[in-house]
């Protein structure tokens, strides 16, 4: 399982890429690689990977 998380540089965010790490495949961009405000030039980099939301 794929698991996106963001602000993965904060200390909420590093507990959370720890904890699921046990689980599965994290992965934490940071924002020069995935910036939310321009999600459509971002959007080409991440559509091969399928994500799990929850």
């Amino acid at each position: 399982m794929n698991i996106l998380i963001t602000g993965a540089n904060g200390q909420v965010g590093f507990e959370l890429r720890r904890h699921f790490s046990l689980v599965g495949n994290v992965l934490s961009p940071d924002r020069a690689t995935l910036d939310l405000g321009m999600l459509r030039a971002s959007s080409a980099t991440w559509q091969p990977i399928a994500l799990s939301l929850f």
